[in-house]
């Protein structure tokens, strides 16, 4: 951005982005699905496993090392999705931004 306007180049990467983004953006969201999914299946094998009353066997599942190893996959795939929902959303920003400072052009030079 210079003199508060957004720069042809940066509109240009953020169609680019846009455009060639589809497929990582789906990725990323797949594999937080993905890894919600083995996370809850570990949860239900350890606690299926575990000795105790509902609470304790809560208890067990939770604090067990695989489960925990899950729960970090999980929260490395919502990262990893939140970042690219992140870029394209500031992409979209971008965009919207630049459409509305050349609207805003366009009228003023139609007043004069």
């Amino acid at each position: 951005m210079s003199n508060g306007r957004i720069s042809e180049e940066a509109v240009d990467a953020a169609f680019h982005w846009l455009l060639s983004s589809s497929e990582e953006i789906a990725a990323a969201r797949g594999n937080k699905v993905r890894k919600e999914y083995l996370a809850k299946r570990v949860f239900a094998r350890m606690f299926k496993h575990a000795d105790g009353n509902i609470e304790m066997k809560k208890a067990i599942a939770m604090d067990s090392e695989e489960y925990a190893a899950a729960m970090e996959d999980v929260a490395i795939a919502e990262e990893t999705w939140e970042r690219a929902s992140d870029q394209r959303n500031r992409a979209q920003i971008i965009i919207e931004v630049w459409r509305t400072s050349e609207a805003s052009q366009r009228s003023i030079q139609r007043l004069r």
